[in-house]
């Protein structure tokens, strides 16, 4: 009888058996042994993803009719579950998508494979749960498990608290200083952003870039909802005065500003009404492919009622925004996160006759659920009871982007001449090019994961010059201790613009970072790095496959 190690550590372990063991590996570390099976396939794994896209979207979007059930519902209008996360199925939050190819893969492997027990490494108490409904006949000993993060009543009503108390100081703040918006009779097209995030202090806009020209005007947000982007109020400050500045050479409508200190309360005390709500949501047992996932849900449940009455503080002052304007045309990227189905929302049901443009603000993948829409949740009827808010036209990048958006249902898909971010390549110039020079481009949430997965490629790889450029949106203070720590003439962290270094690298690795995509563009070598716990996100092996 066989054992089954199951590993979710950044470390390794040396078993000390000369029994067979079977391994399955979440993350960096692996476990050693002299008669190690291992049950990764990571190929299998993206397939796997593939293959249940669409049921999973159709449960996912069949949890509307509890929302609705219960009231969960704005002004008759909009059922509060397509503004969720959990409606979003945001693969780089949650892993509950990932958790369950992993689980379906282990069942495939194991078909006909008898063994003692499964012992657990460093998983989750979800996992764990899951695993357990599915491999309930074994025993189970679970060894350095991580406690799942419980958003328990107090912890969530303090840090909410403090978002609306910090809310509610900033727009005081405004109304000191005597902030002015612009008259928006003076506008036709109206494009939504976030400062300091994508809108620069010279009014260069990271996505729309040529786009928006001297006539068109700035929807800009700074407060958001707490959760793409935190200024202090010392920063908030400095904000608004480069805002001011640059109101002199750009059109700038702030959201902030439209809301009042009124509604900022109201939304305090939606936070607690939609509060008592959740807890039936996160009563229910929820149960996918015969296997139990219900702490998986109850998490992005949680996650999902910190910012939902976030946004519900934004109702009236955008109706305030679009009213007795002459607003024909808005553009929004995130259109497919819970903020811009909100705006979609927003529009479609007080002004329709504005024209709703949706635009895409990074590579797409048929493996990034974020573009998957189950059978019926889109429609043309503005019934935000039962259907998805949409833009009415979408501009997207490329091809793939557009068999993707049209295949889940979107309308309108028109595939940009120019993508405005992808402009600095036509000012890369590869005319020295030097060899056995590698970029390591880390996105967003995997840069930790990277490093360890090359740590070893790189030791041993003297002859090779290793350049790791960290997502500029991060802190990565331990990783970055660690690789100072090691001290490799080999490796070099990169501060520059990642455009410096496609001038002259050989080769660029990455995960899922646009960066890898960008860089196959320009015809350079480009490695997407399969990692164990990941299902791989990266367009290149859509193009390739």
């Amino acid at each position: 009888m066989s054992i089954l190690y199951i590993h979710n550590l950044r470390k390794s372990v040396k078993l000390e058996t000369d029994e067979e063991v079977y391994t399955y590996y979440l993350n960096t570390g692996d476990v050693s042994g002299p008669r190690n099976v291992n049950l990764n396939d990571n190929k299998r794994l993206n397939e796997i993803a593939l293959e249940i896209r669409g049921k999973y979207s159709d449960f996912i979007y069949s949890l509307n009719n509890i929302f609705i059930k219960n009231n969960l519902i704005l002004d008759k209008k909009l059922s509060l579950y397509f503004i969720s996360d959990l409606s979003v199925k945001r693969t780089e939050l949650f892993d509950t998508y990932v958790s369950i190819c992993h689980i379906l893969l282990l069942k495939e492997k194991l078909k006909g494979v008898s063994f003692e027990k499964i012992v657990t490494l460093g998983c989750s108490e979800k996992f764990i749960e899951s695993l357990k409904s599915v491999f309930c006949y074994k025993g189970i000993e679970c060894r350095q498990t991580i406690s799942s993060v419980r958003y328990n009543f107090l912890r969530n009503y303090i840090f909410s608290a403090y978002f609306f108390l910090d809310a509610f100081m900033k727009r005081i703040f405004l109304g000191l200083i005597r902030y002015h918006n612009i008259m928006r009779g003076e506008v036709k097209r109206l494009f939504f952003t976030i400062f300091p995030l994508h809108l620069n202090e010279e009014g260069g806009e990271q996505k729309y870039g040529s786009l928006v020209k001297d006539t068109d005007a700035y929807l800009v947000s700074i407060i958001t909802d707490g959760m793409h982007q935190w200024r202090t109020l010392m920063q908030y400050q400095k904000d608004i005065r480069i805002l001011k500045k640059l109101q002199t050479v750009r059109k700038i409508i702030l959201l902030d500003k439209e809301v009042t200190p009124r509604e900022i309360v109201m939304g305090y005390f939606n936070m607690i009404s939609l509060g008592r709500k959740k807890k039936i949501l996160r009563k229910s047992k929820y149960v996918f492919c015969n296997i139990n996932i219900t702490k998986f849900i109850q998490y992005e449940i949680d996650i999902s009622f910190k910012r939902i009455p976030r946004l519900l503080m934004y109702k009236n002052a955008l109706r305030r925004i679009f009213n007795n304007s002459d607003i024909e045309r808005f553009y929004y990227y995130l259109h497919e996160y819970s903020f811009g189905r909100f705006l979609s929302f927003s529009l479609g049901s007080y002004f329709p006759e504005i024209k709703r443009i949706g635009f895409q603000h990074g590579p797409a993948s048929w493996r990034k659920l974020l573009y998957a829409l189950a059978q019926g949740e889109t429609s043309d009827d503005r019934d935000y009871l039962n259907h998805v808010p949409m833009p009415n036209m979408v501009l997207c990048e490329d091809d793939l982007s557009k068999e993707i958006y049209t295949s889940s249902g979107y309308h309108n898909v028109e595939t940009m001449k120019e993508v405005p971010r992808l402009c600095y390549l036509k000012d890369i110039k590869r005319e020295k090019v030097r060899e056995n020079t590698v970029l390591i481009a880390c996105g967003l949430h995997d840069g930790p994961l990277i490093f360890a997965a090359l740590k070893n490629e790189i030791i041993s790889n003297k002859r090779k010059k290793y350049i790791i450029k960290f997502h500029p949106k991060t802190n990565l203070r331990t990783t970055i201790n660690e690789i100072q720590t090691l001290n490799l003439e080999n490796l070099e962290i990169g501060y520059n613009h990642i455009s410096h270094y496609l001038n002259f690298v050989s080769e660029v690795i990455s995960s899922y970072s646009s960066v890898g995509y960008e860089a196959y563009l320009l015809g350079i070598k480009s490695r997407v790095l399969k990692l164990n716990n990941k299902i791989n996100e990266s367009p290149i092996l859509d193009l390739m496959s």
